[in-house]
């Protein structure tokens, strides 16, 4: 089965392990999947990261997270191609970011579900952030600093595209569209 799984949400909202959940789901389907994380291929490229690199100020770290997102969409392509579900773990923040995805999945004729990860709780996020670097040393969004950035600076998800809001802290869904494809993911969330 032939999907893509897109993440969105602010830096410590949950999405890398909302999407570990995914991919659990997918994994028990016996869908042949990948996990496509955007700090693993800025490892790969050699990005040496710090908080500064998040803020769309700094023109450095915004080029450089472009590259991130448009290399994440090649080997997303290259995998869809062999017949595999995709899952895109990154902040997708920014519009010009999914609706690259959105185009993608149109060129493919390959269905898409966004998937927000949410946390409103800014107590949680602390302590999320507090954590990190410590469970995950190639965690760099390891600062409130960026949790603001990511908040901060995106763009609010408004696209007509089938999407699950789901509350990370409750571990609940808060709301969906109602798609063959959004039910099918949203599966996940029941176990």
């Amino acid at each position: 089965m032939k999907i893509i799984i897109l993440m969105s949400g602010y830096t410590a909202t949950g999405k890398t392990t909302t999407a570990n959940r995914i991919a659990e789901y997918l994994k028990s389907q016996n869908i042949n999947h990948i996990m496509i994380r955007s700090d693993l291929v800025r490892k790969e490229m050699g990005h040496k990261v710090d908080a500064k690199y998040f803020d769309d100020n700094n023109k450095d770290g915004a080029s450089k997270r472009d590259v991130v997102y448009l290399k994440m969409l090649d080997i997303a392509k290259e995998e869809l191609e062999k017949g595999k579900a995709v899952i895109l773990d990154a902040g997708h923040n920014k519009r010009f970011m999914r609706e690259r995805v959105y185009e993608l999945s149109k060129s493919l004729n390959v269905p898409l579900v966004l998937v927000n990860s949410v946390c409103e709780d800014e107590d949680e996020i602390k302590q999320r952030i507090s954590k990190r670097g410590t469970v995950n040393p190639l965690e760099v969004a390891n600062k409130m600093e960026v949790y603001k950035y990511s908040k901060g600076l995106s763009d609010s998800i408004n696209e007509d595209v089938p999407m699950i809001r789901f509350d990370t802290v409750n571990q609940k869904i808060i709301s969906m569209t109602d798609e063959e494809h959004t039910r099918f993911v949203s599966r996940a969330f029941e176990v």
